[in-house]
């Protein structure tokens, strides 16, 4: 999943409620990649199991 973010960085859909960050899934496992394109970099914010509940502002 990580390459595929290095190679195609907009590939991903944005977060509703943050639109600077994307979110992709991992195919083979349930987690999310969770990040941000600044200028010439792939910030990785966070990955996180989707059996998890939602994060909220707070997390």
């Amino acid at each position: 999943m990580i390459a595929r973010i290095a190679s195609a960085p907009a590939s991903a859909p944005r977060v509703t409620q943050r639109p600077d960050i994307r979110s992709a899934a991992v195919v083979r496992y349930p987690f999310r990649v969770f990040y941000r394109v600044q200028e010439s970099k792939i910030e990785i914010l966070h990955i996180r199991h989707t059996a998890r509940a939602p994060m909220q502002q707070s997390d």
